[in-house]
C-alpha cells in the first residue's frame, strides 16, 4: 500500500484539525498494514484565531514549521548517503525502501510522514536491525509506541479473568514528558516555539493524541477511540488529560476454557436436581389406585 492511500485511511482519524480548542492540535501516527508497510507520521494543525492572540500570524509559524519538517528530510537524504554510500546494494534499498513526505493539505494543516517498505527499513533507520558485514549510525532512537515489544516478542504474561483470558499484552508510557525534552541536531522544538510565543502558550494548550493502527480487528485496548478501516484496527489516545505516567495498552482476548467447563458442569448439576425436583413432585401428585374396576366387577 503506497504512501498516498495509506495516509487517506489514517487521516479519516483526523477529525478534529478544525474543531480542536487550544492553540494547536498534533497526533501522532505509526501505523502497520498487512504488507508490512510501516509508516510513521506527525500532523499538525493550528487555530489561527489563537496564533493571532499570541503576537504571531499563521502563516509565520506555518513557514517555521515546514522549514523544520523540510530540515528533518534533508537530512534523512543526508544520512543515507553518509551511512550506506560504500555498500551500494544497500544504499539503493535505502533509497526506495525508506521515503519522507511533507505535505500540507489546509492552510492550517501540515504533516511530515516517513513510509518503510519493510521491516528492515524501519530497523535501520531506528536502528533495531541486526547488520551483518556493515557498520552504521541510526538515524532515529526510537519514540513511537509498542514496536520494540512486537520485534522482540516481549509481551507481559497473560492475566486470568474469570470468564476471559487477556494475552499478547502491550504496554507503552505516554510520551507527554519525552515532547519537552527531546531534542533533534541540537534543537528542543517544544522550547523553540514556546518562545515563539513569548511564554503565552504551554504544552497544556496543546491537543496531543496518539494513533496506533494495526492489521488485527481482534486487538483491545484502553484508547479512547476504534475503529476499523479496511484491515486495519485504528487506535487512538487522546493524551492532553493524562499524566506523564499514563500508559497505552493492547491486547488480545480469549475464553478462559476451565472456567467455562466448571460453569458447564455446575449448569448440568444444576439442570439434573431441577429435573429430578420436577419428576418427584409430579410423582406426589398422582392418584394412586389401590382397586382396580375388574376388583369391583366381581361382586356384581
Amino acid at each position: 500500500m503506497k504512501i498516498k492511500k495509506f495516509l487517506t485511511i489514517l487521516c479519516i482519524l483526523i477529525v478534529s484539525a478544525t474543531t480542536f480548542f487550544g492553540c494547536a492540535s498534533v497526533e501522532y501516527i505509526r501505523a502497520i498494514d498487512a504488507s508490512n508497510t510501516i509508516i510513521d507520521k506527525i500532523a499538525v494543525s493550528l487555530n489561527e484565531s489563537d496564533i493571532n492572540k499570541g503576537g504571531m500570524t499563521l502563516s509565520s509559524v506555518m513557514s517555521s514549521i515546514d522549514n523544520d519538517m523540510v530540515v528533518f528530510r534533508n537530512k534523512v537524504e543526508t544520512w543515507k548517503i553518509r551511512e550506506f554510500a560504500e555498500y551500494p546494494e544497500i544504499l539503493a534499498r535505502v533509497q526506495e525502501g525508506i521515503k519522507v513526505e511533507v505535505s500540507q493539505p489546509q492552510r492550517n494543516e501540515i504533516s511530515l510522514a516517513i513510509e518503510f517498505d519493510d521491516w528492515d527499513m524501519f530497523g535501520l533507520f531506528y536502528g533495531y536491525a541486526n547488520a551483518e558485514n556493515f557498520e552504521y549510525t541510526r538515524f532515529l532512537e526510537d519514540r513511537g509506541p509498542f514496536i520494540q515489544n512486537i520485534l522482540n516478542s516481549d509481551y507481559d504474561d497473560n492475566q486470568y479473568g474469570l470468564f476471559i483470558i487477556k494475552y499478547s499484552m502491550l504496554k507503552s508510557v505516554s510520551f507527554g514528558k519525552d515532547i519537552q525534552e527531546y531534542e533533534f541536531s541540537g534543537t528542543n522544538y517544544y522550547q523553540k516555539y514556546k518562545d515563539m510565543f513569548v511564554g503565552r502558550y504551554d504544552l497544556e494548550d496543546v491537543n496531543i493524541s496518539q494513533i496506533f493502527a494495526y492489521p488485527d480487528d481482534r486487538l483491545h485496548s484502553n484508547a479512547d477511540q476504534k475503529d476499523v478501516e479496511g484491515d486495519l484496527m485504528l487506535l487512538k489516545w487522546d493524551l492532553s488529560n493524562k499524566g506523564d505516567n499514563f500508559e497505552m495498552s493492547i491486547y488480545k482476548i480469549t475464553a478462559n476454557p476451565t472456567a467455562w467447563y466448571i460453569l458447564a458442569l455446575v449448569l448440568s448439576a444444576i439442570a439434573t436436581i431441577i429435573i429430578s425436583v420436577v419428576i418427584y413432585k409430579k410423582s406426589k401428585g398422582q392418584v394412586v389406585t389401590l382397586i382396580e374396576k375388574k376388583d369391583l366387577d366381581k361382586y356384581e
